[in-house]
């Protein structure tokens, strides 16, 4: 029975002076309202605690697993950028190894292809001088 309370009604007789000396009867009525009990009104606030408390673990746990699932989501999707970015990595560095391999071959070979004219230059000029002496 939440919200009610019990009412007990005394009549009382109640005589009144007025300012000119008369007396006048009457009867009142004198409510005297009784308060619930300390006893049932701590056991009621127990229980809405209770209540209060269970609603607010229910909500916890409502938004730990909605938060988890976020937290795997980001996970996987954290792990799915960070292999891409290592893959990336990898085709960068292997692109970079052959195109210095390229350069080096190629250096390389015009080197030795330099220096081959040279040497022939130079041996042409050596004969062009030993003929001429």
């Amino acid at each position: 029975m939440a919200g009610v309370t019990a009412t007990m009604v005394q009549t009382t007789r109640v005589m009144v002076r007025t300012a000119l000396g008369s007396r006048v009867f009457g009867s009142a009525q004198v409510r005297f309202v009784s308060s619930p009990s300390p006893s049932d009104t701590a056991k009621r606030a127990i229980d809405e605690l209770k209540n209060a408390g269970n609603q607010i673990k229910e909500k916890a746990a409502t938004h730990a697993g909605y938060v988890a699932n976020q937290s795997k989501a980001a996970a996987g999707a954290t792990e799915n950028i960070t292999e891409k970015a290592k893959q990336s990595a990898q085709e960068a560095w292997s692109a970079t190894k052959d195109a210095a391999q390229k350069v080096q071959d190629t250096v390389a070979g015009k080197a030795e292809a330099s220096a081959d004219a040279v040497k022939d230059h130079i041996e042409a000029a050596k004969r062009t001088m030993n003929t001429k002496k």
